[in-house]
């Protein structure tokens, strides 16, 4: 193998575990400084692969799989708290939240949630 084919093997690889780490800490108040601490890959390196292999940056990762883990929370228990759940994923703050789930989703955290709520509804009156 050349040196080219093992640097992209490489960046791969660095992608794969940053993306792991984040969905092993996503409950936790998780920042770029502290994932790569954590993985001992250099924050610059770790921007660069996300940029060339993601289109994104670390920070922008970090949020969309905790909105994921919004997403999801918010479908399974429509009714729990919401503010809640945002500290549980680890947002620390509701405007934060919500202008990352907004972003990915198109939709506020309430409205999804008022979404869901309905949909459960209905499901127990068919």
């Amino acid at each position: 193998m050349d040196g080219n084919t093992m640097h992209a093997l490489q960046a791969k690889a660095d992608l794969a575990a940053i993306r792991h780490t984040i969905h092993q800490r996503r409950f936790e108040w998780l920042t770029p400084e502290s994932l790569c601490a954590g993985l001992r890959i250099p924050r610059a390196r770790a921007e660069a692969i996300l940029a060339e292999l993601a289109g994104t940056c670390l920070q922008e990762e970090i949020w969309a799989i905790k909105a994921s883990v919004l997403y999801t929370a918010i479908a399974d228990d429509p009714g729990a708290d919401l503010e809640l759940l945002l500290r549980e994923v680890g947002f620390d703050s509701v405007f934060t939240a919500c202008s990352i789930f907004r972003h990915c989703y198109g939709i506020s955290p309430m409205r999804f949630r008022v979404q869901c709520q309905r949909a459960w509804r209905q499901s127990w009156a068919a």
